[in-house]
């Protein structure tokens, strides 16, 4: 069985693990013997991902806090790249993005960063051919969300509405054509795999933002993600 990321962009799954819903991590952990209050805790503790949920359970301390999560340089590194999930490497628009995520003036020294980032131990990033991206989202955010700044999330909410509000090309098409799209050109400048990356993130943040933020930066970071999307979806049309 070959284990993928969830964001990994060069293979086709035939099987994709979802995140665990309430009542199978209930279950699960019930069978281990936490009772309600602490099934409780750990649920919003972990965002229900196993991995995160290994390490506020590990009593080794290098699995519970990786040393990239405590370093404050290496999380600073990190933060540009969780926010943007995966992305491609040659694509010109998003090297502007990520350029502009991590307030560089250019790509080339967060690509740097990121090559470096890929050889310490237990990585939490990945990089096939030219694509990048981290290897658990939700697991990056629970172990870098004291370094992210108010600032910061607040670029990257300005990124957000730049990034989800590129108009589809292929829409100029007749419906029975679309499928050529990328043939004729009529496709976004910016990758499929930012532009998810990016709305993930979003997802997250509206969902643990509040929990992981709220209490040192004074952000109301669910209802900041809403704004975003009441933006993008005003006004409503077809298109």
């Amino acid at each position: 069985i070959a284990l993928y990321p969830r964001n990994a962009t060069t293979s086709e799954t035939h099987i994709t693990l979802q995140p665990l819903n309430y009542e199978a991590f209930r279950k699960g952990l019930e069978a281990m013997g936490y009772d309600r209050d602490q099934i409780e805790r750990l649920s919003v503790e972990s965002g229900r991902s196993p991995t995160v949920l290994r390490r506020r359970l590990a009593t080794v301390a290098s699995i519970r806090a990786p040393y990239w999560s405590s370093d404050q340089a290496i999380a600073k590194q990190l933060a540009p790249f969780l926010f943007a999930g995966a992305w491609s490497a040659l694509n010109k628009h998003d090297q502007d993005v990520l350029a502009l995520l991590g307030s560089e003036t250019t790509y080339t020294p967060l690509e740097s960063q990121f090559q470096t980032l890929t050889q310490i131990d237990d990585a939490p990033v990945w990089s096939v051919a030219h694509y990048r991206g981290v290897i658990s989202k939700l697991d990056l955010l629970f172990a870098i969300s004291r370094s992210i700044t108010k600032e910061e999330i607040q670029n990257f909410f300005e990124i957000a509405r730049l990034v989800l509000s590129e108009d589809n090309p292929a829409l100029d098409l007749p419906e029975e054509e679309r499928w050529a799209a990328s043939i004729r050109g009529k496709r976004r400048e910016l990758s499929a795999a930012l532009r998810t990356g990016i709305g993930e993130t979003l997802v997250l943040l509206a969902v643990h933002g509040d929990a992981l933020f709220r209490s040192h930066t004074g952000l109301h970071v669910s209802a900041e993600a809403g704004r975003v999307v009441v933006e993008l979806l005003t006004p409503l049309t077809q298109r």
